[in-house]
């Protein structure tokens, strides 16, 4: 058996048995891969496939992102050979030697495909749920105890306040805390840029004149918002939230689980879940065995 990456005549076969599509999803699924190709938004040379002489027997992808993150997708074997797929995660890890951190989203229902992973040295940390709101407007809420919340439009703010403020919201996040220290600012920064390019459509908010919090929109995505540990408890993440809402348009957001603070906030707000997908973690800075109560696939 050999591995290497897929032949462009294979990208169909590869990503049908990595992804399961049927015939119907084929055509839709091999099309967009090709325009990410071209684009640039993705790298033919990380979809890799196990071969059986001419037999694609197995396939798996990786995709850095920027920020020091890759995003993998775990192999699928044609028997379910985990001995194949070992080798073909261990050959992936292999291109994607340097990335920070590498991440892998399966949903739940798929969760046994996370046993590769956890062989590797991935950890499961949690599920987080994709939540929706329609396109109906609110009013900005105003905070009563420190009068109206303000917000900076990102090119107007200074850059190094904006990126303290960032990472003061992201410490003691509920949302996936196994990432807080794995990654620099000017990391997280990259992600965003690359995620949410129009930095016009990021705030720096402040109370009193005071930096106090974060809010980074997207195209119908609110990719972060949070607010200094020594501000919560006041509205200012809600007040974030309306605002963005307060734009009319259709809106997504990813919202770790176990923040039920967030998700009654975001319910109360007219968001609803959509779907919830299990994350598995790969650090080097992870110790060999230090796995939490949830990390084994049940």
């Amino acid at each position: 058996m050999t591995i290497s990456p897929a032949r462009m005549t294979e990208f169909a076969e590869a990503f049908a048995l990595l992804y399961g599509w049927s015939v119907e999803e084929r055509e839709g699924g091999i099309a967009h891969a090709f325009q990410l190709v071209a684009r640039g938004e993705l790298n033919p040379n990380h979809l890799l496939v196990a071969r059986d002489g001419e037999q694609i027997v197995g396939s798996v992808f990786g995709q850095p992102l920027a920020g020091g993150i890759a995003v993998v997708v775990p192999p699928r074997t044609r028997t379910g050979d985990s001995e194949i797929e070992d080798r073909l995660l261990s050959a992936i890890l292999e291109q994607l030697q340097g990335t920070k951190v590498l991440q892998a989203f399966i949903d739940l229902e798929e969760e046994l495909r996370g046993e590769s992973l956890l062989r590797a040295g991935f950890r499961r940390t949690t599920c987080v749920m994709q939540m929706q709101r329609s396109a109906s407007a609110l009013e900005t809420l105003q905070l009563p105890d420190s009068g109206a919340l303000s917000l900076m439009p990102y090119p107007d703010a200074t850059p190094e306040e904006f990126s303290q403020t960032l990472m003061s919201a992201l410490r003691d996040s509920l949302d996936c805390p196994e990432m807080q220290g794995l990654l620099t600012a000017n990391d997280v920064l990259e992600g965003y840029r690359e995620s949410a390019p129009d930095v016009a459509r990021w705030s720096l908010a402040f109370v009193a004149g005071k930096p106090v919090g974060v809010m980074i929109l997207g195209e119908g995505e609110l990719h972060f918002v949070g607010v200094a540990p020594e501000e919560r408890g006041r509205g200012i993440g809600t007040a974030l939230v309306r605002d963005a809402c307060s734009q009319g348009t259709e809106l997504s957001l990813i919202v770790d689980e176990r923040n039920e603070p967030a998700i009654r906030m975001y319910t109360a707000l007219g968001f609803e879940p959509q779907s919830i997908r299990a994350i598995y973690l790969f650090s080097q800075s992870f110790s060999a065995g230090d796995l939490s109560e949830n990390t084994r696939v049940s």
